[in-house]
């Protein structure tokens, strides 16, 4: 569900939970008998949160893909295995895993062309403007967006633009080697 709440909305969550006063996680360290942290003044706090928050937004998509892979598995094959005495270990094993082989290398294929992307929307819905955690969780688009913002940017779009095209050219490089090593492995698994 939190993969189809809008990047403002988690921002909220995150900034509802991390407030110094009434915040949810200084609530629970209350409980505990500690004292709270103001969390917006921290920096190293932020690598974690954002970690957990783009994990929280993301895993439940990704198991509803590869859910919907196991389904689509057919079910003769599980009751061919039983019938010859696999249990269920061996039926994941020999059965569930190969046939996710072919998402598992799709979905990896497509990550890694957005290796060299972050996720400004996450990251700039959570943090926003707080220039005392920059330093942990400024990313290269945040950077631009800052530089764009300030005015200081506005000169230097080419250097803003090369940033880009250079983020672009060097996914695209990972992709056609990533799938090339794909098709050297399976023909069939690879996207092009």
């Amino acid at each position: 569900l939190p993969y189809f709440f809008s990047v403002i909305i988690i921002g909220k969550i995150v900034y509802l939970m991390t407030q110094t006063q009434n915040g949810i996680l200084n609530q629970i360290r209350d409980i505990f008998g500690l004292l709270p942290i103001a969390w917006d003044q921290e920096p190293k706090y932020w690598v974690p949160i954002i970690v957990t928050t783009f994990l929280w937004r993301s895993v439940g998509y990704s198991s509803i893909i590869y859910l919907a892979t196991i389904i689509g598995i057919d079910e003769n094959l599980f009751e061919a295995a039983s019938i010859d005495g696999a249990g269920k270990m061996r039926q994941i094993f020999s059965i569930t895993l190969p046939m996710l082989v072919p998402m598992i290398i799709t979905l990896c294929l497509l990550s890694i062309g957005r290796m060299f992307y972050g996720d400004f929307e996450l990251i700039y819905a959570i943090v926003g403007d707080n220039s005392n955690v920059i330093p942990t969780t400024d990313i290269l688009e945040t950077y631009i967006f800052r530089m764009t913002r300030s005015g200081t940017g506005i000169m230097a779009y080419g250097m803003l633009t090369a940033i880009g095209l250079v983020q672009s050219a060097l996914g695209f490089i990972m992709i056609f080697g990533s799938n090339s090593l794909v098709k050297w492995y399976n023909r069939d698994y690879a996207l092009f």
